[in-house]
């Protein structure tokens, strides 16, 4: 008779009631439940008056910018790395989805949110926009990544907002030099001064230390003020009326730096509302 069977059996029975149980528990990593969210955007403004900044230099230009327009999305929001590896309940967790793995930045990082259309904001609007609701993936959140994504579709043509570009940006720079003003009115696009490059035409990492609940709103926020600051327009004293600085140039240049710098960026989470009461 063969005893080493039923020893064999009991303790495949025993291994099976242990993976039962990891299973039905809280595995690291695994997240929060489907939630719905609201995502806007905010222009980021002086409290009052027009948008002015003076560049860097030595000698600078105070720059008032008139139009500042810009497509925002896609966009992804990110989810904190999990470095929980203690027990070996994780060993049984169950696959996630990750976002650009392989030669990409994110290093695999998890999606938790995602904006994937495109919507053209005014950076001189102080009323919040409101953009979508998405699903999003309950929980903590620890970044995100914009995306400086071509304009597309009916945003794609000269008459659109951004006027075909990803940006559009008037404005009217000014300096005091040997006792005369010097005053350059001005136009650009920005097109193809944005590499066509994955990683090229993304703002990463902005910091998002908070989480989504049902209900929460992503509020991205975004300052046209840092797009400026080291541009220069001595080429344009001479011009005579408004000119249209044309791709390439020194200014679109220094735009795409000051468009991908985190630092005119920020973005919050913001709580549900508070259900009212019953009476």
């Amino acid at each position: 008779m063969n005893r080493s069977r039923p020893i064999r059996t009991a303790l495949l029975g025993a291994a099976l009631s242990l993976l039962v149980a990891f299973l039905g528990c809280d595995l690291p990593g695994t997240g929060g439940g489907l939630v719905e969210v609201d995502w806007r955007f905010q222009a980021t403004l002086p409290a009052d008056g027009p948008a002015v900044v003076e560049t860097v230099g030595r000698e600078p230009w105070e720059v008032e910018l008139l139009e500042a327009r810009l497509l925002v999305g896609p966009a992804y929001l990110f989810a904190p790395p999990v470095t929980d590896r203690s027990g070996v309940a994780w060993l049984f967790a169950p696959a996630r989805a990750f976002a650009h793995a392989g030669d990409d930045n994110t290093g695999g990082a998890k999606v938790v949110s995602e904006l994937l259309d495109q919507f053209a904001v005014d950076l001189l609007d102080r009323e919040p926009r409101a953009l979508q609701s998405t699903l999003a993936e309950a929980g903590p959140v620890d970044s995100m990544n914009v995306l400086l994504d071509e304009a597309r579709f009916e945003l794609a043509g000269p008459d659109g907002t951004t006027h075909g570009g990803h940006a559009f940006l008037r404005g009217v720079a000014r300096r005091q030099r040997e006792g005369a003003e010097q005053m350059v009115r001005f136009s650009a696009v920005l097109r193809d001064t944005v590499p066509n490059d994955r990683i090229a035409r993304r703002v990463e990492s902005l910091p998002v230390e908070d989480r989504l609940d049902q209900g929460s709103t992503i509020a991205i926020h975004a300052d046209a003020r840092r797009w400026v600051r080291q541009m220069r327009f001595d080429d344009f004293v001479s011009a005579e009326g408004e000119v249209r600085i044309d791709e390439p140039s020194q200014l679109h240049n220094a735009w795409y730096l000051g468009l991908r710098d985190p630092a005119g960026w920020e973005v919050r989470i913001a709580d549900p509302s508070p259900s009212p009461a019953n009476d």
